[in-house]
């Protein structure tokens, strides 16, 4: 293993450590430097405040074990611990939380300036509630292709996303000037670790799409990146983004016990309070959705992203958007069951389908029966009555198109309308560490009606099944997947070195531009092959029949 090389950056000297290589013969040799501060620490006074730049240190600063992640309810992550598998190549601890938490970490083959890489900076998931930097090793990614990769921690929850209004000192969305800072970090600061900052590729999954979303529509963010790529997030979903958070706030004193009314005295006593006891005596508000999470601000958020996407108010950059087939049929359903609802019966997806409709998706009382019937109408055609499993296959279906295809589909479509590069890719690969125990005995086995879950590409998109080092859970991938993990990463480098995920290294399977006449994508799978018109009859009812009804 090859000695890390020391880098110096504008505040001071960085050591790192030498990374695992990946399994391939042709993988080089990664170099990871973590935990390196970007801001000042967001505590005490500067608590819900927007982040301000670190300081300079002296000496080398010991890059070389993963930070904290930033404060959050533990209690959520381990929820989802069985489903999922990451790599801890250093057997570090990925649970620790702090909130002093502004660090980034890049992964790097050629700490050189002259090196001129492509940048790709990655924006975990979490609902904007919880997640890290903590678990996304790119020794396969950087290893297998000349990149380099920039995975910074962000503020979440009432840390990230406090606010008591627009008009006050403290409007909101702190978590995406943190990502502001990174991206700013990252311009000044890259070309000593042999990135290009001229070209950086943001990506991101669930909350991190959608984060990559907002940063396409935010005046704030432009010129700090040149290309962008949404994992399953789309920001102009309706109420991802909200204009108040009254309820919220109300919630949130209540449980804290702040009887105080004068903002001042509300402030003060939130910046007193110890993280911990904010995160124990709040825990009860995440589930009933009482939380914190992104606000049209007026300076980050000008306006909801929905409606600055109808105006073309978009960066003119190349872009990649897409989904995975059953986004809501395991994972989401453990983390928000209110939304992501089972049903085996007729009955059941009815009265389940009401809720969602009308908590959700804001509809009229007096109109949701005649909109699930539509609804049912056009999904039945879908799926076959002799299928034991259809209820359960509708309930994925209806949930998941509204808050992931139909806006992904939309910004795809109104994206490459505007004349900017698009390309659309539809992952459907099962699995068969969720499948079968030939495969892993501890990844808890799915149902039969979920194929390709919420998070499945991040396996592929950082080359998991390539990778050398430890699990979180015990699994080994099929060589189909280790096949189509080298071809999944390829296009992303491609993406990133040129904006187009066919030029570059050669690809075996060319992926179409996705256009609103042909609406051609990459169904990703093995084999991966081009399909069009995806969901169309079931989008047309979700933008045009059901909103009419409305009327």
């Amino acid at each position: 293993m090859a000695e890390c090389p020391v880098v110096q950056i504008a505040c001071g000297n960085i050591e790192g450590r030498s990374c695992l290589r990946a399994k391939p013969k042709r993988s080089k040799q990664v170099f990871r430097y973590a935990g390196i501060p970007y801001a000042k620490p967001p505590t005490r006074e500067l608590r819900f405040e927007r982040p301000q730049r670190c300081s300079s240190w002296n000496g080398v600063l010991a890059a070389v074990e993963m930070p904290p992640c930033p404060m959050q309810n533990a209690d959520a992550g381990k929820a989802t611990d069985h489903l999922l598998t990451t790599v801890n190549q250093f057997d570090e601890p990925f649970s620790k939380l702090d909130e002093d938490c502004l660090h980034v970490t890049v992964y790097t083959t050629n700490p050189s300036k002259t090196a001129n890489m492509p940048v790709l900076y990655w924006i975990f998931g979490g609902g904007f509630q919880t997640g890290g930097a903590s678990g996304y090793d790119a020794q396969a990614l950087c290893g297998l292709h000349d990149v380099v990769v920039v995975v910074p921690n962000y503020r979440v929850n009432i840390f990230g996303f406090f606010t008591m209004g627009r008009e006050t000192a403290y409007p909101g969305n702190m978590g995406l000037w943190d990502q502001v800072m990174a991206l700013q970090w990252t311009r000044d600061n890259i070309r000593e670790f042999g990135g290009d900052p001229e070209n950086v590729t943001i990506f991101g999954e669930s909350a991190g799409a959608v984060s990559v979303g907002l940063h396409l529509f935010s005046p704030v963010s432009r010129g700090l990146f040149h290309r962008a790529m949404q994992h399953s997030g789309a920001a102009n979903l309706q109420y991802i983004v909200r204009k108040e958070y009254t309820g919220a706030l109300k919630a949130y004193l209540k449980a804290l016990h702040i009887t105080a009314t004068n903002q001042t005295d509300i402030i003060a006593h939130l910046k007193r309070l110890p993280a911990q006891e904010i995160i124990e005596k709040t825990k009860s508000l995440g589930p009933k959705l009482d939380i914190f999470a992104v606000v049209v601000d007026g300076d980050f958020v000008i306006e909801h992203p929905s409606k600055l996407l109808q105006q073309g108010h978009t960066t003119p950059v190349p872009s990649i958007i897409g989904c995975n087939s059953t986004e809501g049929a395991c994972l989401l359903r453990t983390t928000r069951p209110k939304i992501f609802f089972s049903s085996s019966t007729e009955k059941a997806w009815f009265e389940k389908a009401k809720v969602f409709m009308l908590d959700n998706m804001q509809y009229k009382l007096e109109k949701v029966d005649q909109a699930l019937e539509t609804v049912k109408s056009i999904y039945e055609k879908d799926f076959s009555d002799n299928d034991p499993l259809k209820w359960e296959r509708m309930a994925s279906a209806f949930v998941s198109d509204p808050l992931f295809l139909v806006p992904s589909i939309s910004q795809a479509l109104l994206h490459s309308g505007n004349g900017h590069p698009t390309y659309f890719y539809f992952m459907k690969h099962r699995m068969k560490c969720y499948y079968d125990d030939d495969f892993s005995m501890e990844m808890k086995k799915r149902d039969e009606f979920c194929e390709c879950d919420h998070s499945d590409d991040i396996y592929f998109t950082f080359g998991v099944p390539l990778m050398q080092g430890n699990k979180s859970r015990e699994c080994r991938f099929s060589e189909d997947e280790e096949n189509l993990s080298v071809i999944w990463m390829k296009y992303i480098a491609n993406f990133a070195l040129t904006g187009d995920p066919n030029m570059g290294e050669k690809v075996d399977h060319e992926w179409p531009k996705y256009e609103p006449h042909g609406r051609l994508h990459l169904s990703v799978d093995v084999p991966i092959k081009e399909d069009d018109h995806l969901i169309e009859e079931r989008y047309k009812m979700w933008k045009k029949t059901l909103p009419a009804l409305e009327m």
